[in-house]
């Protein structure tokens, strides 16, 4: 999950050789800035993605 856009996180893993890891990316949403972190809905569609309840997961934040 991410503020950037999903093709930026795909770039990204690519680049690093990262893309196996990652099931599914969860990346901005287009022109709907009040929808960013830290909203629950990026969280909410990668949970339904993998098919896991929202409550299980743990979100890991990480600043440079």
């Amino acid at each position: 999950m991410s503020n950037n856009s999903a093709s930026a996180i795909e770039a990204y893993l690519g680049a690093h050789r990262l893309t196996d890891r990652i099931a599914f990316v969860s990346g901005r949403a287009y022109a709907q800035p009040d929808r960013m972190k830290p909203h629950p809905e990026p969280l909410w569609r990668a949970a339904t993605a993998l098919k896991v309840a929202p409550e299980v997961c743990v979100c890991v934040c990480a600043d440079r």
